[in-house]
């Protein structure tokens, strides 16, 4: 599986297929899990980087936004490590991240 991030265009194009539909929190949270892959992001890390701010209750943002994410690209991309949060379930080759200039 290939997987490219492309933050000016705001595209994700998994194995030559463009995802076009992801919301700007949803295109984060994908970004934010494919800077490291295979790194674990607990909950609180991915609210704290993605809105900024200390969560003072703990919601169902941030897994109502991963399950948004699993409906619009391949299911499997992103794991859920059960009481700790999520990662990307690929290694650094398969993942090209395009920034900003």
């Amino acid at each position: 599986m290939k997987l490219t991030i492309d933050s000016p265009r705001h595209l994700v194009i998994q194995n030559e297929r463009i995802i076009k539909d992801l919301t700007r929190r949803e295109f984060q949270i994908l970004w934010q899990l494919c800077i490291d892959p295979g790194r674990v992001f607990t909950r609180e890390q991915l609210f704290r980087i993605i809105w900024g701010e200390e969560p003072k209750i703990m919601d169902r943002t941030v897994d109502v936004h991963i399950v948004q994410i699993r409906k619009k690209i391949d299911k499997a991309l992103i794991k859920s490590i059960k009481g700790v949060g999520y990662k990307v379930n690929l290694d650094k080759e398969q993942v090209s991240l395009i920034e900003n200039i």
